[in-house]
């Protein structure tokens, strides 16, 4: 939020489209404009231990003193940016949103200021495997137009005590109201396999939920997933199965984050 009465939102590439119109359907009835400027506006994160050590070399922006979710409005390489500390790999790190036209001298003076600090370009996919085993939701997958924030764990998110109704909230408040049926959960292989998206999830042999995101963990040695389960098997220690290839693979309910997590809150 920039002020009162300005708001800039950054959502999930693929479901650009769908919500842009979802919030242009919610504005009708409002005094407001409504911009997609995706198209005009690149991003680009450096996450890691020493993300502000290098970020620091390329803007003049105080980064010591930006909180965890926050942002400040400021330049990087000389090109206007706002540079938010966030990102979705569990690290320390920074995301810098600016003209999509200057994303190509921005990103090779990134990866230029980065070589004293051994930046390395990652793709998708390593992001993907960092962020499963800080056990964060990603869309189509943890969460989407069906799943509620209770059930992913996400109910911290949920402000109960607004002064205006928010849109969802009378059925929310409904279901924590009732209980809930499901909750997600991390699971941990207790032999070797590799969990993946949607492999089934049994419990001596009945299936009680499939994988909704599922790696093998470079951190721990080890398969993780992410599922849905019955509330009543979503304790810590619960012992189930994963369908791997037809063999039921040992494995158990544990904690998430599946390894500390590195982000700056303070």
């Amino acid at each position: 939020r920039f002020t009162e009465n300005h708001f800039f939102l950054c959502v999930n590439a693929g479901n650009t489209d769908a919500d842009f119109q979802w919030v242009l359907n919610q504005s009708q009835d409002y005094d407001l404009e409504v911009r997609n400027i995706s198209d005009q506006t690149a991003q680009l994160a450096v996450q890691g231990r020493q993300a502000q050590e290098l970020l620091q070399t390329l803007t003049d922006v105080p980064l010591e003193s930006l909180r965890y979710y926050h942002f400040l409005e400021g330049k990087v390489h000389q090109v206007d940016s706002i540079i938010a500390r966030t990102g979705y790999t569990g690290e320390d790190g920074f995301e810098i949103y600016f003209d999509a036209r200057q994303a190509v001298p921005v990103y090779e003076q990134i990866l230029s200021a980065g070589r004293p600090f051994g930046l390395q370009p990652i793709g998708l996919g390593a992001r993907d495997t960092l962020r499963l085993e800080m056990g964060y939701a990603l869309y189509g997958h943890e969460i989407d137009d069906k799943m509620s924030p209770l059930e992913a764990r996400l109910g911290w998110v949920v402000h109960w005590n607004k002064e205006v109704p928010f849109i969802g909230q009378a059925a929310l408040q409904k279901q924590k109201a009732a209980g809930l049926s499901r909750k997600l959960v991390g699971i941990r292989l207790l032999e070797r396999g590799v969990p993946r998206s949607p492999y089934r999830v049994l419990q001596d042999g009945t299936p009680v939920g499939e994988v909704t995101s599922g790696t093998f963990s470079p951190s721990l040695n080890v398969g993780v997933a992410l599922c849905y389960v019955p509330t009543g098997l979503a304790g810590i220690g619960t012992r189930l199965e994963i369908e791997i290839r037809d063999q039921a693979v040992p494995a158990e309910v544990v904690a998430v984050p599946f390894v500390p997590s590195h982000v700056k809150k303070n």
